[in-house]
């Protein structure tokens, strides 16, 4: 995913993520993201085929972080999964030492995954938000992850304001 035009020119002091990710129980997967700095807000969202919940709620922060690599300011991405969060505060530069190895020797899950976060990681800071507990960011998030992996749907749009957006969110009719 390359940088879109209109977030070229921008240089936001911070640059808020807010990223999720869900799985059917057999199958397909979706992932979202939200990027807000302070002239815009963009939604990414999409979806894979036979995939597992961790990978779709990694996808949320590698494509949202790709998208504004180019973009200086501090990042923080916000997000609900303990995975993400643990991975990237705890777990990840052992890793790195270990040459991407667990304790056990185990080559770590998502690995590819996981290094394309690492390359993409510069001034992130990773926080959790309780999932399901009414933060308008993270329920958007949730919505659109869900609504690319009911309906095999890829999204890139870009809105003036989250109002605008959840207005965009709320005219999808949820497959379930």
């Amino acid at each position: 995913m390359s940088i879109s035009r209109e977030l070229k020119t921008i240089s936001a002091s911070d640059i808020n993520i807010y990223c999720d990710g869900c799985r059917k129980k057999i199958g397909d997967g979706g992932w979202a993201s939200i990027i807000i700095g302070e002239n815009f807000v963009k939604l990414l969202g999409g979806w894979e085929k036979d995939t597992t919940n961790n990978r779709m709620e990694l996808l949320g922060p590698i494509n949202a972080l790709a998208v504004i690599t180019q973009l200086s300011g501090k990042k923080i991405l916000t997000t609900d999964s303990m995975y993400v969060v643990d991975g990237f505060n705890k777990w990840m530069h052992s890793w790195v030492r270990k040459h991407w190895r667990l304790k056990n020797g185990d080559p770590v899950k998502n690995l590819e995954h996981w290094k394309r976060l690492w390359d993409l990681k510069d001034n992130t800071k990773f926080k959790w938000v309780r999932g399901h507990s009414g933060h308008t960011e993270n329920e958007l998030c949730d919505s659109v992850a869900n609504i690319c992996c009911y309906n095999k749907l890829d999204i890139n749009e870009s809105f003036k304001n989250i109002d605008e957006l959840s207005f965009y969110v709320s005219t999808f009719t949820p497959k379930t």
